[in-house]
């Protein structure tokens, strides 16, 4: 009551802000800055000592200066006053702006032409070192990025104010602290807690010791206040009996609102104050992941590499979750996820040493995580995985936050849910992986932790981060006060694996989460920024093709060397862009034009080095193609090849059998029969033309029909019937038509970008009638039929096939995208009625409901897939296949793909323009089975065909009898071949395959070469176990539902 009376909270905030300028105890202006903007990469040139910087702009204090993403030079000079007291901190104390955008303006600080310190809107006091007391006038230098000021808004300024040369009163700010983390247990605390009355008394006494009067002894009194709050706040009772376990960390998004080369900037800033500050606390602990951004610093900032190195090497530096970045994991494709750690991995071993990895993946800000991702991980030896955005979601949280997550092969990763909160302004109360360390913080992450009576010590990383920037000098003095401090836990520095490491302890008694890690959040990144979805699907085939290739050429040319930096620059490249605000579509426009060049970059080294590969056991012929089919899967589909072939020639395989083609517009199909798997085929052109198989494929502007399947096209352009004619089975449902493009208002309540809402279907628009249906394509192997239409202000033509030989409906549709703020689906209502769909996952598959039961259901009402969505009854079913798609929605028996977004936060045009966008219908006898993933592979992957390419005569080292033979190949249907590869020691090849059906038994892999030695390894191609092999060119194995194995062979030597 008293305390209430007299105000006593109130009252100590206000002296706590009255007293916080008097942290420096003398002060003196630094003399006015000169500025000049600079390039990106001329730093160096203007921070050096002995430059002429008399003709540099002056910026005077309290003015405004720079304006959006500028980099700057500012240069001062100052001499220390011989007077003050040696024994204080002296300090630049800088104030260049806030730009109320993460933590710009940020800085890098040269002393006498020296990178030293790092400077930004949370890190503004520089420590000079004792050595400048020399009486002589030093150079300050200031390499300066403003960043997005005040963003979204454009045009404003930063404002300069003074900046000073200060000397630091440590008594006081150890006052500050103490009095602060007091003054903040005591608000959150019930009035019915005594340890809030007694705090309130600890801190009423001792602010009555302090003199704030003008002619009083401030300084003085401080001893005495300190001491007294000391004694008294020890006093007050004792601590919680629980532990919060502090790591530093620095969350550093690769690319966002800004570009890797920001990035690069950044990691130098960020990385060069933790060092700093690992220097100045003896007891701190930091973690980090993503070897990339340590790649950045070892190329960018060598003698700061070296520094840290010595910090792992200490065990204060921990490089956490062993992946080339945090990448997003609902839309990197199957391998990239393994190239992430392989990448990571061996990037921190090469540095820091074995000894040095991690077992924690660290994945704190991706959006959502794929029920595969456990096995993945342990085959990597991680045990443990930390997170904090699945703390996001919307509808349901999950119903502990310490608990084995369990993968689609069974796998378990003990995992940790990060329980720190703060506020939001978009997203309200949300938990944080950039803590502050403030008593409010560590309160809070106690509080909101749902299993105290199981575990009482959790995990708060704490650092600013997003931008980077990470802990400051504040956060490490609050964690001090904190390590035992009434009614609050007790905080105490360490390490993410030695957190994990304590939950072993009780790690049988958490339960276990069987399913994948929904986000019911960020729905709208399965599809935003379509084009560079679609270029990084189409390079991580690129990608598989080519290790396939070269792996055949060093199986069959002992002399050719294969390309490992090549390669491995490449993948590097891909695994940068799949990072969680690139690939996910969620960052600015100038991310995207880096991005797309550096796609390029990686199908230019694909194109040189697979031509390499291939003519190292080809040669060049105009009267020979090669077909190259990399994949699992036997294919009897009709073959593309750009060229034409003339008129007068025909096609025959190398036995002399006839080939039948078509002609089309822009090269030509033809028939090569079937292929088999992981094979290459030579095909000879003839001079004579062979006669035309009678026509099984019908085309005119309404009816499109093979033997298979019969499709009608009504006069709006819209498919009113699909009939499978094999299995006598209407596929679409009644009075329904089939892949209606509808577009719907895609206005969310946070950034766009991101999100779908769940009322997004609220206004739906269907597209005007066909104002053209035309036959283009008439057979013998192929007819197609093209619909232009028209949808709000977008135009689109879209071209549906039907092979000669094929079920499969193939959609290809090109629309000029001209909306704002609207999204456009394909739909399919088929005529299926079932509980479940089930959609393709990297590495197999998951199954997710198709009604709305439940809070839990109805929240997924926009899920992520990758080749393929299945509906199916016990005896029937239809597949939806794409080619560069990822967001889906089943509801009862319709089938939906997203398509298009038009989305204006970051990137005001993403999307604009014309897209090509790729997909079919497989109506299938029987539940899901191989046909739906063959079928997707190959829509994926079709076959290559080098044109003037024919095997080497004569010739060397069995060449000819690899052709139109599966090269590598398995006997069971339901294992599936992704991945054929050099291996990374440099000694034989990688194969890795996966059971795909939830099945369990033995299987053989054969190979076209003898095999010499065999082995069972992990992803990181360290082997288990060593394997028997069966008549040279065989291994044996078993193999569990979903299971991803991977062997290392190596071929026999003569």
């Amino acid at each position: 009551m008293r305390h209430k009376i007299r105000l006593t909270e109130e009252k100590i905030k206000a002296l706590l802000s009255f007293m916080r300028p008097k942290v420096y105890r003398k002060r003196m202006p630094l003399p006015t800055f000169r500025h000049i903007q600079i390039a990106e990469n001329d730093v160096k040139d203007f921070v050096v000592c002995q430059i002429d910087d008399s003709n540099w702009p002056i910026i005077q204090p309290l003015t405004y200066w720079g304006t959006w993403e500028q980099r700057f030079v500012l240069r001062s000079n100052f001499t220390l006053p011989e007077t003050w007291a040696p024994e204080e901190q002296t300090a630049i104390l800088l104030s260049l702006g806030d730009a109320n955008d993460f933590c710009n303006p940020e800085s890098l600080v040269y002393l006498d032409g020296k990178a030293c310190a790092a400077c930004d809107k949370y890190h503004t006091e520089i420590y000079l070192p004792a050595t400048l007391r020399d009486g002589k006038t030093h150079t300050l230098a200031i390499d300066t990025w403003t960043g997005r000021i005040n963003w979204p808004r454009t045009g404003a300024k930063l404002f300069m104010g003074q900046s000073e040369i200060v000397q630091i009163d440590r008594l006081t700010r150890d006052f500050i602290t103490l009095a602060s983390i007091a003054s903040e247990t005591a608000a959150f605390l019930r009035d019915n807690n005594p340890a809030k009355g007694f705090l309130l008394n600890a801190l009423d006494e001792a602010f009555v010791l302090l003199d704030f009067c003008a002619t009083g002894n401030f300084y003085a009194s401080v001893s005495n206040a300190y001491a007294l709050l000391k004694t008294s706040t020890a006093e007050c009772g004792e601590p919680l009996n629980a532990s919060i376990l502090a790591v530093g960390h620095t969350h550093i998004d690769v690319a966002w609102l800004w570009t890797l080369d920001q990035t690069r900037q950044k990691v130098g800033r960020s990385f060069r104050t933790v060092a700093n500050l690992l220097e100045e606390y003896p007891d701190f602990v930091f973690a980090q992941s993503q070897a990339q951004l340590y790649d950045f610093v070892k190329n960018g900032y060598p003698e700061l590499f070296d520094k840290i190195k010595e910090f792992v090497a200490q065990g204060r530096w921990e490089p956490v979750g062993r992946m080339w970045v945090e990448s997003d994991c609902n839309l990197t494709g199957a391998e990239s996820l393994v190239r992430q750690f392989m990448l990571g991995t061996r990037f921190f071993e090469q540095h820091f040493g074995e000894n040095c990895q991690s077992s924690v993946m660290w994945l704190p800000d991706t959006f959502g995580f794929t029920w595969s991702l456990p096995q993945i991980a342990r085959q990597f030896g991680i045990k443990y995985f930390f997170t904090a955005k699945i703390g996001w979601n919307k509808y349901n949280k999950l119903p502990y936050d310490t608990f084995w997550w369990q993968g689609i092969d069974g796998s378990r990763l003990l995992t940790h849910i990060g329980t720190t909160t703060e506020a939001n302004a978009d997203y309200g109360a949300i938990t944080t992986y950039n803590g502050d360390c403030t008593a409010n913080q560590v309160w809070n992450t106690w509080a909101s932790y749902k299993q105290k009576s199981t575990n009482q010590t959790l995990l708060m990383p704490f650092g600013h981060g997003d931008g980077g920037g990470g802990p400051t000098r504040q956060m490490l003095d609050n964690r001090r006060v904190m390590e035992v401090f009434p009614s609050l836990p007790k905080v105490r520095n360490g390490s993410a694996e030695d957190f994990f490491k304590t939950l072993e302890s009780c790690a049988e008694s958490f339960p276990a989460w069987n399913d994948e890690l929904y986000l019911e959040f960020h729905r709208g990144t399965y599809t935003t920024q379509a084009r560079n979805k679609k270029t990084n699907r189409k390079c991580e085939f690129l990608l598989h093709n080519l290790e396939f290739l070269v792996t055949v050429a060093a199986v069959m040319h002992k002399n050719y060397a294969v390309p490992h930096k090549h390669i491995e620059d490449a993948w590097k490249l891909l695994c940068l862009n799949q990072f969680h605000d690139i690939l996910p579509g969620s960052s600015v426009q100038k991310v995207y034009l880096d991005s797309s060049s550096q796609y390029q970059e990686i199908e230019n080294i694909v194109e040189c080095t697979q031509t390499e590969a291939v003519t190292s056991f080809c040669e060049y012929s105009e009267n020979k193609l090669l077909l190259v089919n990399a994949n699992s899967f036997e294919t009897d589909s009709v073959v593309f090849c750009e060229n034409e072939i003339p008129l007068h020639k025909s096609l025959q395989l190398s036995d002399g059998s006839p080939i039948e083609i078509q002609p089309l517009e822009h090269g030509t199909l033809f028939d090569p029969g079937k292929l088999p798997p992981y094979s290459i085929t030579e095909i000879v052109i003839k001079g004579t033309e062979i006669q035309e198989n009678p026509a099984i494929l019908a085309a005119n502007p309404h009816i499109l029909e093979n033997f298979l399947i019969r499709v009608e096209i009504n006069e709006l352009g819209d498919i009113s019937r699909i009939y499978d004619k094999i299995n006598a089975r209407e596929i679409l449902a009644p009075d329904c038509v089939g892949g209606q493009i509808q577009a719907f208002e895609d206005l969310p309540i946070t950034p766009d970008a991101w999100d779908i809402e769940i009322y997004y279907s609220d206004k739906q628009f269907l597209s005007e009638p066909a104002t053209s249906i035309r036959v283009v394509e008439a057979g013998p192997l192929r007819g197609t039929i093209e619909i232009k239409r028209k949808i709000l202000n977008s135009t689109y033509t879209l071209k549906l096939s039907l092979g000669h030989n094929s079920p499969l409906l193939q959609f290809d549709l090109t629309i000029d995208w001209k909306e704002k703020h609207t999204l456009i689906k394909t739909a399919f209502p088929v005529d299926i009625f079932t509980k479940n769909a089930t959609y393709e996952i990297q590495w197999g598959q998951i199954q997710r409901p198709t009604h709305q039961n439940t809070s839990w259901d109805w929240a997924r009402f926009e899920v992520p897939a990758h080749k393929w969505v299945d509906i199916s009854e016990g005896d029937y079913g239809v597949s939806l296949i794409n080619d560069c798609k990822y967001g889906h929605d089943v509801r009862d028996n319709v089938l939906r793909m997203t398509l298009l977004r038009s989305t204006t936060c970051p990137d005001p045009n993403a999307d604009e323009g014309i897209h090509n966008i790729k997909f079919s219908l497989l109506p299938h006898k029987g539940m899901l089975g191989m046909e739906t993933k063959a079928s997707a592979y190959l829509f994926n992957n079709p076959v290559r065909v080098f044109c003037n390419m024919g095997f080497a005569e004569p010739a060397l080292e069995n060449q000819c009898s690899i052709n139109h033979l599966p090269l590598f190949s398995v006997d069971r249907d339901n294992l599936i071949i992704e991945t054929i590869k050099p291996a990374e020691d440099g000694i034989g090849i990688i194969v890795r395959l996966y059971e795909s059906q939830q099945m369990r038994g033995r299987a053989r892999l054969s190979t076209f070469f003898r095999i010499g030695q065999a082995w069972k390894s992990n992803l990181m191609e360290n082997k288990i176990e060593k394997l028997n092999t069966i008549d040279n060119r065989q291994i044996e194995f078993q193999f569990k539902p979903f299971e991803i194995l991977t062997f290392h062979i190596v071929t026999q030597v003569d």
